[in-house]
């Protein structure tokens, strides 16, 4: 039982998924920019430090698609290369959770994902990825989930990604603490860098949860039938 975690090393969430999750995962790659060397610290955390990174016309393209989805201007040179990094977070996981903020209604199918600031384009480019591996010819939801405020509540909410006509559109349901993962699959753990104590929580209560979900002994169900034959 393990779990391999891919952040972006900013203050805010990112830091506060690494301090708590430190414990229990067996990989950490904290993601700075595009290109990258790799050095490890002492606990084993393997940091990918910021370089020049100059994007090229394919990653251009890319950029352009989800920045029209998302609504929003391609950002200038220097912001490309963290924005290429949140691709590179997005593409290497294959579970999402974040702290975050909505910029729309949350029950309303559109293109955008609709989150706030560079969380939204992680979570963008992870959507894409979900319907590029074909996981969107039906209405079927995602395993992203973002912890954020809606209607003066806080909550956990999960993505729902459908196609609308030739586009895929992306909706947010309210839904209980996610699972995590612990068959060793990479999970992104981001987030705002303007955390509340509502996110910190939210972190720690998860962190609390997988701690139970991987030492709670495991029951082999063939035990079980052969106790429940034994007493018939």
């Amino acid at each position: 039982m393990s779990i391999s975690i891919v952040s972006g090393g900013a203050k805010g969430s990112d830091a506060a998924w690494v301090a708590a999750f430190k414990p229990y995962a067996t990989s950490i790659d904290v993601h700075v920019s595009e290109k990258w060397h790799v050095f490890k610290d002492s606990e084993g955390t393997v940091y990918h430090v910021l370089t020049d990174v100059i994007p090229d016309r394919a990653a251009l393209k890319v950029l352009g698609v989800t920045a029209k989805a998302l609504n929003r201007t391609m950002p200038e040179k220097v912001a490309l290369r963290y924005i290429l990094r949140d691709r590179l977070i997005a593409e290497s996981a294959n579970f999402l959770v974040a702290i975050g903020k909505f910029n729309r209604k949350t029950n309303d199918p559109m293109p955008g994902v609709g989150v706030e600031g560079g969380t939204g384009w992680t979570c963008q480019f992870f959507a894409e990825k979900h319907a590029r591996e074909g996981k969107a010819l039906f209405t079927r939801s995602m395993e992203m989930y973002i912890f954020a405020e809606q209607d003066l509540k806080y909550g956990w909410y999960q993505c729902k990604q459908s196609v609308k006509g030739k586009a895929n559109v992306y909706e947010w349901r309210p839904c209980a603490e996610p699972e995590l993962p612990i068959d060793g699959s990479k999970v992104a753990m981001i987030g705002t860098r303007d955390i509340t104590p509502e996110g910190e929580e939210a972190i720690r209560s998860l962190a609390r949860s997988y701690k139970q979900q991987t030492t709670k002994p495991r029951v082999n169900p063939y035990l079980k039938l052969q106790e429940q034959w034994s007493s018939d």
